[in-house]
């Protein structure tokens, strides 16, 4: 008689794999520029996004983080996914979902900065990030290098201790 997985099994075997925070930020991006926020809890620059909370998709995540950072509705049909990045360190491991979605420079007049959290925005160039000006985020550096699709592992920080 085969052993059957039953749903208690299931539950006692789930209960034992990490559990991992989850992230989703948006590359609102033309050939070469994209638009980047500097939080004011960050020492970098990086693309408009937060935490997935619970029960919303990563998609809905990207598009809420959108809205609340700098005030721009994005069409969920034009967001697309770029690529997701396993971040790891000693203080936590984490998903972070990257999804990409057209620079029109009408929208650009529209931002409005969510106050308590957005300090400042911009538009760069690849150049731009590539030549280190400012301190950029791993995950706009990934852009500028055109490592933009599929599956990336980012480990920062001192791995060795606890």
């Amino acid at each position: 008689m085969a052993h059957l997985f039953t749903l208690e099994h299931f539950k006692a075997w789930s209960e034992t794999l990490d559990r991992r925070m989850s992230s989703a930020t948006v590359v609102i991006e033309d050939q070469n520029r994209t638009l980047l926020v500097k939080a004011n809890y960050k020492s970098h620059w990086t693309f408009p996004g937060g935490a997935v909370d619970a029960g919303e998709t990563p998609k809905e995540a990207a598009i809420r983080e959108v809205k609340e950072e700098i005030g721009i509705d994005l069409d969920p049909d034009k967001l697309t996914f770029g690529w997701v990045v396993s971040r790891i360190s000693r203080v936590a491991m984490t998903y972070q979902f990257i999804f990409r979605y057209p620079l029109d420079e009408s929208m650009l007049a529209k931002v409005q900065l969510q106050a308590e959290e957005i300090e400042d925005w911009r538009v760069v160039s690849k150049e731009d990030i590539l030549s280190k000006n400012l301190h950029y985020s791993k995950a706009a550096s990934l852009w500028a290098n055109g490592n933009t699709e599929g599956y990336v592992e980012h480990t920062f920080g001192d791995q060795s201790s606890a």
